[in-house]
């Protein structure tokens, strides 16, 4: 790995590791999201990393990792997205150590960060794309759909120690040189490769589960668990019930549908907790609606 790239991630990694146990921590939680990207064997691919739910102020302090099938995928560059593109290279005027920094010598792991000493909030990033993965499917891959995983940097966290680092990590230096550490989660994306939509896991008519719900069960058009309505059921699902139950969020008509997942007729801090079981993977759309 480059020195400059060892620089930048260890200043990323000094700053939030000084974020002491009295941090404040943001009430919902820093998504880091992985995207979807679609291409054909031995064809190029490109994926975007997005922040979501960066609090007003900014975050001028991110780091994670994105974990993939080296077998599957090679990786040709990782640039900055648009909010990363804040010109604080150019601010800072730091020769070889760049806010955003990305490395891939390991094959298998991206090492993301961005990071600052500088807290004017032209530097600080909000919600958006935040880095772009670009590569390309190996020949002969099999049609299917390929995880991408935002993981914690795969270090010690404390230097002689021998612990590891489990952290994905986001978090805000002030004006003030008090710092802010945001609970920070990842969301996985996926590259799906083939000519079509994958459907190779989708059960037959034989092999469907008995406790599918039937149309009687499962009214309208409910999709239960995707209470933001988006299509896809993660992270940002937890969130959006979480809101509501907290008050400051409100629910429409199918929202509310798919948030009540034990058709209680009341969507509550029970359906939230199958909601995030469902994220987690420790149920699947099978369980769904949960049977009393």
């Amino acid at each position: 790995m480059k020195v400059r790239k060892i620089v930048a991630g260890l200043a990323a990694v000094s700053m939030l590791a000084a974020f002491s146990a009295q941090a404040v921590f943001a009430a919902d939680g820093v998504v880091i999201k992985a995207g979807e990207a679609k291409a054909e064997a031995g064809k190029d691919f490109t994926l975007e990393i997005s922040l979501e739910n960066v609090p007003a102020a900014g975050t001028n302090a991110v780091e994670f990792a994105v974990t993939y099938d080296a077998k599957v995928l090679s990786i040709s560059s990782v640039t900055a997205g648009k909010v990363a593109q804040t010109g604080v290279n150019d601010a800072e005027k730091l020769e070889g150590v760049n806010g955003f920094e990305a490395g891939w010598d390991t094959a298998g792991t991206i090492t993301i960060t961005y990071s600052t000493g500088l807290t004017d909030a032209a530097y600080a990033m909000g919600d958006g794309v935040f880095a772009v993965i670009s590569g390309k499917v190996a020949e002969g891959t099999a049609d299917g759909e390929y995880p991408v995983q935002i993981t914690a940097i795969p270090r010690e966290s404390v230097q002689g120690k021998g612990d590891v680092n489990k952290e994905v990590k986001s978090g805000l230096m002030k004006a003030d040189g008090t710092i802010e550490k945001y609970a920070t989660s990842g969301a996985d994306g996926k590259v799906i490769v083939g000519t079509a939509t994958v459907e190779t896991d989708l059960p037959t008519e034989t092999d469907k589960p008995t406790d599918l719900p039937t149309e009687e069960q499962k009214p309208g058009n409910v999709k239960y668990c995707d209470v933001n309505c988006d299509g896809t059921i993660d992270i940002m699902d937890v969130i959006k019930i979480n809101k509501y139950l907290i008050g400051s969020a409100e629910l429409n008509d199918e929202a509310t549908a798919n948030a009540d997942v034990d058709v209680s007729g009341d969507v509550n801090s029970t359906d939230a907790l199958n909601i995030l079981k469902r994220v987690v993977g420790a149920y699947t759309d099978a369980n769904f609606p949960i049977k009393k």
